[in-house]
């Protein structure tokens, strides 16, 4: 199979994985949101990305060498990266409140995929000083792009349609409803969010010689984790003293099942992660396509996300017409992802 599309297919297979990460969550017993988001961030933010880091240390060498010749501002501002990745995460949250969860959900990972690929072009060159012909397949990524929006869009009407259809807005969310302070939020949360791919390009490099080539991103991956674990924990830390939950971590006889779910869930999230590292790396032929894999990530998990959404009979109720531009949307959102690809086979 052509490394291109192996690659792609590896990338989807992580997103699937991320994708099933909601469905445990019911089991969590007596515990609030933000105290399961911090104890499921140790393991997908943490110990799972220095699990991951590890695999990329050859035999003889110890885990500081990873980056004792790697410039400390550049790990600095992978980290920073990562903090403003998870703070994107959190800010692109209150865009479904006020914006409602299809648009919402829809234009912030647009916004992220799409600003995460550009200003991680950008960054390549300009804070990396790298000289090879990345912007010679730009315009094979731009059309990608471009056609990925028109399914996104359409994802965004499907889903605004399902609301109106079903009554799944009531009347508390209408009244939260804000058009105006629900696009500023998708804005700011999908451009804030753009930079885990921006942290991929800054943190380009970071491994050793003789590190096996899948992984090779997964150093980078690690630092950009240890900011988004520190921009959860000062998240979810807030949370519990502002909702008075702290007291959900003494619960001892709710710790196994709640660890195990976290557990879970935690590697759902980071397979996404460790199966981009694989991905990038088959994709390295092509500088632009490197960069393209992010957009692939978030367009794939959105597309994995709707599918599980239809599985679990959350569409139940929309017209034929309504479903039918959702299968559309997702179906060109798919094809907007291949087309690099695809063109850059006959270029």
């Amino acid at each position: 199979m052509n490394s291109l599309f192996l690659g792609f297919i590896i990338i989807a297979l992580g997103t699937l994985i991320q994708s099933c990460r909601y469905l445990p969550i019911n089991i969590i017993q007596d515990w609030s949101w933000e105290s399961f988001s911090f104890v499921q961030g140790i393991f997908s933010l943490l110990l799972l990305p220095l699990w991951g880091a590890t695999l990329a240390i050859p035999d003889g060498y110890l885990f500081y060498e990873l980056y004792s010749d790697v410039p400390f501002e550049q790990i600095v501002l992978t980290i920073v990266c990562g903090m403003i990745w998870w703070a994107g995460t959190i800010v692109s949250e209150n865009s479904l409140v006020y914006l409602g969860a299809s648009w919402g959900k829809t234009l912030s990972n647009a916004l992220a995929a799409t600003l995460g690929t550009l200003f991680a072009a950008i960054a390549f060159i300009t804070l990396l000083h790298h000289t090879h012909p990345t912007w010679e397949l730009t315009p094979t990524v731009i059309i990608g792009i471009v056609v990925a929006w028109i399914g996104f869009i359409l994802i965004g009407f499907a889903g605004d349609k399902k609301n109106r259809e079903t009554a799944a807005l009531m009347d508390g969310d209408r009244r939260q409803f804000n058009l105006r302070k629900g696009i500023l939020f998708a804005i700011i949360g999908g451009l804030m969010a753009g930079f885990l791919g921006v942290g991929l390009a800054v943190g380009d490099g970071i491994f050793l010689t003789e590190t096996d080539p899948s992984f090779r991103y997964l150093p980078t991956i690690f630092l950009i984790c240890i900011g988004a674990f520190i921009v959860n924990t000062v998240y979810c830390m807030r949370q519990n003293a502002v909702n008075g939950t702290f007291s959900d971590y003494s619960q001892s006889n709710t710790w196994r099942i709640n660890i195990f779910i976290c557990v879970l869930t935690g590697v759902m999230e980071y397979a996404a992660l460790f199966t981009l590292s694989i991905g990038k790396n088959l994709f390295n032929t092509n500088p632009s396509l490197n960069l393209f894999a992010y957009f692939i990530m978030i367009a794939t998990s959105l597309i994995f996300t709707h599918l599980w959404e239809l599985i679990m009979q959350e569409w139940r109720g929309c017209s034929y017409r309504t479903l039918k531009t959702l299968l559309i949307g997702l179906l060109i959102l798919l094809i907007g992802a291949l087309t690099p690809i695809l063109l850059v086979q006959n270029l």
